[in-house]
């Protein structure tokens, strides 16, 4: 039984690592470019590549978010129901330089996260 519950363990920390690193919109990037977004909740680009650097509003309600690493930038444009119709950018790969700083903080922070959660696990099944 205890052998289970440790593979089970094992499992669940593992998937947590591979969930936090990609979601769905992040893998249509990766097959469509920026037109992935359109059409995307602003609160979904949010969750997926962090705040932005600048949140601008226009005339017609809506929003801009910028995003800008390095030298590159994207504009997600927003409409008043929060939704993307447009984006504009000076170098596609700027998602995937966002993505990768982004996967990178996470595996930083969640990495020593599933260890302490794995020997405290340990200890508890140890004493069980």
């Amino acid at each position: 039984m205890k052998k289970i519950f440790s593979k089970l363990v094992i499992f669940i920390l593992i998937s947590c690592l591979f969930i936090s690193c990609a979601t769905p919109l992040h893998s249509a990037y990766m097959k469509e470019g920026c037109q992935a977004f359109i059409g995307v909740h602003d609160k979904e680009i949010v969750a997926t590549l962090s705040a932005p650097d600048e949140k601008q509003f226009d005339d017609a309600g809506g929003t801009i978010l910028i995003y800008e690493k390095d030298d590159d930038y994207i504009h997600f444009y927003i409409d008043k129901n929060g939704i993307c119709y447009d984006t504009e950018t000076n170098n596609q790969e700027i998602i995937r330089k966002i993505l990768n700083h982004n996967t990178t903080k996470a595996m930083i922070i969640g990495l020593p996260i599933g260890i302490v959660l794995g020997v405290v696990l340990g200890v508890v099944q140890f004493y069980l």
